[in-house]
């Protein structure tokens, strides 16, 4: 299970993290097209880079505050608690199998009980740390149960409960998985199967192994509160779930719902993924025959907002789709390609921009955006 899965993150780091300049301009994506022209747009006004020199490489990003940020080192697996303007105030963890320490962090949570939960997938281990008068303090982890068919994915500390998110695998690490959203106890083992939802869409290697792919069909989800968002990568609708009644509403933010995959993307995503594709042929055929592209990469909710980014395949922009949860009104913004937000709080989008595995940078975005929101 953990070759698969280190496959998998070994790939969408490198998609990620690679320079490649755009092929067109996004008017030649119908999608796209079709998007900025039914949602209106928002102007970016303003960015400011975030220096963040005690950070050798720069991780996942959690804004814990309107002035402080948790940064993880990917170098060091430590956590770094930065003033707004990158300078540093505390740090905690590192590389390890101790208490407090990591093999690998893999998600950051702000738990509504105000503490932050570290979840390490190697370990399958959730660690908490308290977060006081500009101090990091560990203080506590919990290591759960989980079957060999899953691997434990995201924990979420909410007003009504603990809930975990497991992928479930078929026997042998087959291409059939599925996620599993469960109600859990005080320590994260799982207690009530709520809901399932369908896994990401795989491939068979060479090597025998089934592995994710640029185009794959895949859930991206976010939590905020005691509600879970749910949206498929290749879908303009998403499902926000209340937790507690199990009540769901669907939003759509475009009429269009089809992306196609055309010779312009096509040499873009061959280019852009030339070393794995001398790794993985099979991918490269995939591209080659494959006739649509995902509409959405990643999602994430806060109280007022949904934010999601677009699939970026060689256009002149990446587009931000922003869904106001209040007024109910959708709005865009055109960003950078290699830009990838994090947060929004107030009229700041923050985010990494990635041009390069060696150049990712801290950034915060200021939005025009109407005075009623």
């Amino acid at each position: 299970m953990y070759k698969n899965l280190t496959a998998v993150i070994g790939f969408f780091i490198f998609l990620s993290c690679t320079e490649n300049q755009s092929l067109y301009d996004k008017s030649e994506d119908l999608f796209l097209a079709q998007l900025t022209s039914e949602i209106r747009e928002v102007a970016v006004i303003g960015s400011t880079e975030i220096n963040t020199p005690t950070v050798n490489r720069l991780g996942d990003i959690l804004r814990w505050s309107d002035d402080r940020l948790i940064v993880v080192d990917l170098s060091l697996l430590t956590l770094n608690l930065l003033k707004a303007d990158g300078s540093d105030v505390a740090s905690a963890g590192g590389r390890g199998r101790g208490p407090g320490e990591f093999e690998l962090i893999n998600q950051l949570h702000r738990g509504s009980d105000g503490y932050l939960y570290v979840l390490d997938r190697n370990l399958t281990r959730v660690s908490k740390f308290q977060i006081a008068d500009d101090e990091i303090d560990y203080v506590t982890s919990f290591s759960p149960d989980v079957p060999d068919t899953m691997f434990l994915v995201n924990i979420f500390v909410t007003p009504s409960g603990v809930y975990t998110l497991l992928n479930h695998f078929e026997a042998n690490i087959t291409r059939a998985n599925s996620y599993r959203l469960y109600k859990a106890d005080g320590t994260f083992n799982s207690d009530e199967l709520l809901f399932e939802f369908e896994g990401t869409e795989k491939i068979e290697s060479d090597n025998g192994l089934y592995i994710d792919h640029p185009l794959a069909r895949q859930p991206l989800w976010s939590q905020n509160g005691d509600y879970f968002y749910l949206l498929n990568s290749h879908q303009s609708e998403w499902q926000k779930r209340n937790l507690l009644t199990g009540a769901i509403d669907s939003i759509s933010y475009v009429n269009q719902t089809e992306r196609k995959n055309n010779h312009l993307s096509k040499a873009y995503l061959t280019n852009r993924l030339e070393p794995i594709l001398d790794v993985e042929p099979v991918l490269k055929e995939f591209i080659d025959k494959s006739g649509q592209l995902p509409l959405n990469h990643d999602l994430f909710a806060t109280k007022e907002w949904v934010v999601i980014s677009s699939f970026y395949a060689g256009s002149s922009e990446k587009i931000i789709v922003l869904h106001n949860q209040v007024s109910k009104e959708t709005v865009y913004c055109s960003v950078a390609p290699h830009f990838f937000p994090v947060s929004f709080n107030g009229n700041k989008l923050t985010g990494k921009n990635s041009s390069t595995e060696d150049n990712i940078r801290l950034e915060v975005l200021d939005l025009e955006l109407p005075g009623s929101y």
